[in-house]
């Protein structure tokens, strides 16, 4: 009688330790789960705001290349049409407006990636490096059509390249392997 009586204190002590055991770690691991899940929000607020400030960046200097290559378009083929003579077309108003306005949105371009450096990819960076490094090394000594004309094929042949990485770095990508799905 007593070792039965032994017995079913153990075994309910036991139960009992096992049930507050169990409730204990049971506690503990909400308590992680809720600390991870707590963190993973926060990352993810992180990345839905840099994806924010880069597509509003990409789109930005996007726009004033944009314009750039509008304009420094019709420079260039202003000295090409064959209504006008070069030299005629070269001391126009038109050419000035043009001119004037292609390195404006030049100017605000630059300004727009300075503002945005922090956000933008370094695959974008450096493509926007290879366009000013190509501007540079266009001869201010050749004449005029020439200049134009390499200044827009500086800006036509960047614009597509960067318009491309933008719209890699701001589209929604699938996730991979996510629990095994």
């Amino acid at each position: 009688m007593e070792t039965e009586v032994l017995v079913v204190l153990i075994s309910g002590g036991m139960a009992l330790f096992g049930t507050y055991l169990g409730a204990y770690l049971n506690r503990r691991s909400a308590i992680s789960t809720a600390r991870e899940m707590v963190e993973i929000e926060r990352f993810k607020y992180t990345q839905d705001r840099i994806w924010d400030f880069r597509k509003e960046a990409y789109t930005a200097i996007l726009a004033r290349l944009k314009e750039a290559l509008v304009h420094s378009q019709k420079v260039s083929d202003g000295y090409h049409d064959e209504h006008h003579h070069p030299e005629a077309y070269h001391g126009s108003e038109a050419r000035q407006k043009d001119d004037a306005a292609a390195w404006k949105a030049w100017a605000d371009c630059k300004a727009e990636f300075e503002n945005s450096r922090l956000t933008l990819s370094d695959e974008f960076v450096d493509e926007f490096a290879s366009l000013v490094n190509a501007l540079k090394h266009i001869d201010e000594d050749d004449l005029p059509p020439d200049i134009a004309w390499e200044e827009a094929k500086c800006f036509s042949s960047a614009y597509p390249k960067l318009l491309e990485i933008a719209k890699q770095e701001i589209a929604p990508s699938q996730p991979t392997n996510v629990n095994g799905f």
